[in-house]
């Protein structure tokens, strides 16, 4: 078994887009596929890259985060694991305690050189592609004591 797009919204469902009438004027209905109606990126072009504070590779990120079926994990196994995260920017007042440990993959030096660094990664990477989307995905929420200490 391999990685497929069965289930993909783009490149698998289809809609009715009319209907046609044969020889013999009989009606039938014309499906086309959404991404033949829609202008849409096929998967396969799209290249992707990022920063995380951690240093592991995609595969072993995913692994440790149980945020992938483990068959699909292994299916994709090859192409994760050559994919490195850039160094990221980490303020650890910002981020959730139980994360300090993962920050083996930080830049250093001030806010402002940091911002310069992101910056500088998203020029390079925009030079080997038509279109850079940037999404942000990181959770920051420290932990919060919601219930009162009652002692």
């Amino acid at each position: 078994m391999s990685a497929n797009y069965y289930g993909s919204f783009t490149q698998c469902s289809a809609t009715k887009v009319g209907v046609k009438v044969d020889q013999d004027n009989k009606f039938s209905e014309v499906h086309k596929t959404i991404k033949d109606l829609v202008p849409l990126v096929n998967p396969n072009d799209l290249v992707v890259t990022g920063w995380d504070i951690s240093d592991l590779n995609l595969y072993d990120s995913c692994l440790r985060a149980k945020v992938l079926e483990p068959t699909l994990l292994e299916q994709l196994k090859s192409q994760l694991s050559e994919m490195k995260p850039m160094k990221s920017a980490f303020t650890p007042q910002f981020i959730a305690s139980n994360q300090a440990d993962r920050a083996t993959n930080v830049l250093t030096g001030t806010n402002q050189e940091v911002i310069q660094t992101l910056r500088r990664d998203i020029q390079e990477f925009k030079k080997t592609v038509e279109q850079v989307i940037v999404l942000w995905t990181a959770n920051t929420e420290e932990t919060v004591e919601m219930i009162p200490n009652l002692a």
